[in-house]
């Protein structure tokens, strides 16, 4: 059993030892009700579109090299 804690944005990687951030994205919009609509960010080097994020549950893709992006898109989904 997860953890029941209520997060306003979780970011999380594609490749995580142990667990995938597909995974992650799964169990938070699955099991975790208290996390069920919080914006996940994936962040990843890996070669995936954002389109294929969304398809994992995840409400953006953006690429690691793109630390401005992140902070800005971040800041907006917080700001909701």
């Amino acid at each position: 059993s997860g953890r029941k804690e209520s997060f306003d944005l979780i970011v999380t990687d594609i490749m995580m030892p142990g667990l995938n951030g597909y995974d992650v994205a799964k169990f938070v919009r699955g099991e975790n009700w208290k996390n069920k609509f919080t914006p996940i960010i994936m962040v990843s080097g890996a070669d995936i579109t954002d389109v294929e994020a969304r398809q994992q549950g995840c409400t953006s893709f953006i690429p690691k090299s793109n630390l401005a992006k992140i902070v800005s898109m971040s800041r907006i989904l917080l700001n909701r």
